[in-house]
């Protein structure tokens, strides 16, 4: 029995059990064969220990010995010389100062005499002690030294000295610096009258210098001029992209006109209707002080006239007989193809005697630029949705919701070179000042309801023209300060309007404001008889369309200049709009 109760207990084992039982075994056996190569591996790994360490005391042993030794023979006595020394000059320092006091108390003659004696006694007798001192401060003081013409020399740089004239003149980077002083000279005194002639050939050697000792182009293009003697004087350039254009002597006029041709650009409507508004020029205009020939000095006139006229700076040539191209551009330092580009009228093939050239621009000619933001405003268009609406007939559709479009601000840098836009401009930010309305379609899906009938006709042989309600708002005449031309009868959204009055539809608006009246039909009925019915959700009806009474001709809603749902009724006599009120009563 118990055999039995155990056959049944027991559960019958998965693959992953043998799969562990696998594993397990073999990793006992692995440990078992590696424990014995671990363990000799270990014993050796002591011996050799063991070894290097009994190595180490061999030959440490020697070498500590012979390092005691040496400190003893002679580290130890030399710094107990040293100490002994020390405290026998404070010794006699203050002995000597005891007896300074002493005979000045007695004699004071005598006391200078020995006060000035003293300090060389001492030294004299205790010159080992100021030999230490000197011992530690000298190669201090060789160090700073070696360090300093170290950091001299690493800034120091190859340089070109340069010999004018036969003068040294300095030292310069390069050959180019000469060439861009030259550059510069034969600007100052390219439209000068007085033959200025550079020498062009200097004596050039090389050398150190320090970087701050270098002449730089503008002082030495003022060193080469210095030469002209009272032909020259000490001006202010002016340049423009690097041109010269004249020299002054007033800095800060010119200056003055500058910010004068800044200012009159931006108007005061601009500054009214312009954010951050900032002008400069276009071209680079320096201020450049040295020396200039006293011939290209200009008035504040003059330099106003230079830098505003586009013109000013032009010049012209007349073509004479046997000109070519290729000779005037070489005449007036230009090339041939710039000569072409300056005149884009003429043949490059041939020119005619008395045809006349622009050979130079007017390089002096300011172009200002103005950068600002600019706030624009932009339309969001507006979505358009459908819903089926179960109070309008299949096959009618009104606006449930009128949709509107939104407004968007955008604010933009614009930049504008002498009133010019220049595109394209940078969007800087956006902002969503309205957001767009959703346009609502209402969709019918209604049956037509026959059982919708409009009442019987009045005595005046119209019927009331909205048969699911008789509820009157506003009526005919004054309300609230405004005149209201018909009567307002409140209705359910999608609620159908009948025609008070057989007649033909002569307008027919399925869309849109409308003037305030948003969806609305006129019918006319004849004999100077007609009637609006407005703000409606829907119209039925066409232009043209002959209507009997009581047909469907639109829907309420609230459309055009409406705040809720209902009918605009009105009635129109001769032309003239009247009380319609006792047209459908009763």
């Amino acid at each position: 029995m118990p055999d039995e109760i155990m056959q049944t207990e027991e559960q019958p084992r998965g693959w992953w059990y043998a799969v562990l039982d696998f594993i397990t075994t073999l990793f006992w056996r692995v440990l078992e064969a590696a424990y014995p190569i671990c363990y000799r591996m270990g014993i050796r790994t002591m011996r050799v220990g063991l070894r290097a360490r009994w190595l180490g005391r061999r030959i440490w042993q020697p070498v500590r010995a012979w390092v005691e030794q040496m400190i003893e023979k002679y580290w130890r006595p030399s710094r107990q010389r040293s100490r002994e020394e020390r405290a026998a000059f404070r010794r006699d320092r203050k002995r000597a100062h005891r007896w300074i006091r002493y005979t000045w108390k007695r004699n004071r003659l005598l006391g200078v005499w020995r006060a000035i004696r003293m300090p060389f006694q001492l030294l004299r007798r205790h010159h080992r002690v100021l030999l230490g001192v000197f011992d530690i401060v000298l190669p201090v003081a060789a160090a700073i030294a070696l360090t300093l013409i170290i950091r001299y020399w690493r800034s120091a740089t190859f340089a070109l000295r340069l010999t004018y004239h036969g003068q040294y003149v300095g030292n310069i980077a390069d050959e180019a610096v000469f060439d861009r002083a030259l550059a510069l000279a034969d600007g100052r005194v390219l439209n000068v009258e007085t033959d200025f002639s550079f020498d062009r050939t200097p004596v050039l050697t090389l050398t150190m210098a320090q970087p701050d000792n270098l002449l730089d182009a503008n002082q030495l293009c003022d060193i080469i001029l210095q030469s002209y003697g009272d032909e020259v004087t000490q001006l202010t350039g002016i340049y423009v992209d690097g041109v010269f254009v004249g020299s002054t002597d007033s800095a800060k006029a010119v200056n003055g006109i500058l910010q004068g041709i800044l200012d009159g650009y931006v108007t005061e409507e601009a500054n009214t209707t312009l954010r951050n508004v900032t002008t400069s020029f276009v071209q680079n205009v320096e201020m450049i002080d040295g020396l200039y020939p006293i011939s290209t000095k200009l008035t504040q006139a003059q330099i106003q006239t230079v830098l505003t006229d586009p013109h000013a700076g032009e010049e012209y040539y007349v073509v004479q007989p046997n000109d070519t191209l290729t000779g005037i551009a070489q005449a007036y330092k230009i090339t041939r193809q710039q000569l072409l580009q300056l005149n884009p009228t003429i043949s490059a093939d041939a020119i005619k005697v008395g045809t006349k050239l622009l050979v130079k621009a007017s390089p002096s000619y300011l172009d200002v630029q103005m950068t600002c933001e600019e706030v624009q405003e932009e339309a969001i268009p507006f979505d358009e949705k459908e819903v089926q609406d179960p109070t309008l007939n299949e096959g009618v559709n009104g606006i449930k919701i009128v949709g509107k479009d939104g407004i968007r601000r955008i604010t933009y840098s614009v930049t504008y070179v002498n009133g010019q836009k220049i595109e394209p401009s940078t969007k800087l930010s956006e902002e969503v000042v309205q957001e767009p309305v959703t346009q609502i379609l209402a969709v019918g899906t209604r049956k037509p309801d026959a059982n919708v009938k409009p009442g019987s006709a009045n005595s005046r042989g119209y019927v009331w023209p909205l048969p699911s309600s008789y509820s009157v708002g506003e009526t005919y005449g004054y309300q609230e300060g405004r005149f209201h031309n018909g009567i307002d009868i409140y209705g359910d959204y999608g609620a159908p309007i009948v025609a008070a009055k057989g007649g033909t539809v002569v307008e027919a608006e399925p869309s849109g404001y409308n003037g305030g009246w948003g969806l609305n039909v006129l019918i006319d009925h004849g004999n100077g008889y007609m009637t609006r019915y407005a703000h409606c959700s829907a119209i039925a009806v066409t232009v043209g369309e002959t209507i009997s009474q009581g047909q469907t001709i639109g829907y309420v809603g609230s459309t055009g200049y409406s705040t809720c749902n209902h009918l605009h009724f009105e009635v129109y006599e001769n032309g003239s709009r009247v009380d319609p009120y006792p047209y459908i009563a009763g």
